[in-house]
């Protein structure tokens, strides 16, 4: 059923426990399985871009380690074959630098179709101007 569909983006969320709801002492996924879960989808839609939206745990200092969950989670997607991450940790970017990939940074928030991409013009990032832009 899935292949039969063709979006122009495929946005991939990533459950966060929350405080005070039924759900929050459920485990959030591993890196392990956004790492499948990135590669089925891209296997699904191979002319599609795949992203990491931003709908993902983030870190707490109190049972994470030095690297963070968030950290861990957009290097596992990175290493998965993800074509974008939404709003990446500093970190990730360095990562993405240190691997030899172009970062762009889009003017905006939220999965976007290919196509507007170029109508909001992207700024390509160099190593050295990536922390200030998205703190």
């Amino acid at each position: 059923m899935l292949e039969q569909i063709e979006p122009s983006t495929v946005s991939i969320i990533v459950f966060r426990p929350t405080k005070g709801t039924e759900m929050e002492t459920v485990a959030p996924p591993s890196c392990e399985d956004l790492a499948t879960v990135i590669k089925k989808a891209k296997q699904i839609h191979r002319r599609t871009p795949v992203i990491l939206g931003m709908m993902r745990p983030r870190d707490n200092p109190e049972t994470d380690s030095w690297m963070g969950r968030r950290i861990a989670l957009e290097k596992a997607a990175v290493d998965a074959g993800v074509d974008g991450v939404e709003r990446p940790h500093p970190a990730t970017l360095g990562y993405l630098f240190y691997s030899g990939f172009d970062v762009l940074k889009l003017p905006a928030c939220g999965v976007l179709p290919r196509d507007y991409e170029e109508r909001i013009k992207p700024v390509v990032l160099h190593p050295g101007e990536y922390v200030a832009m998205w703190e």
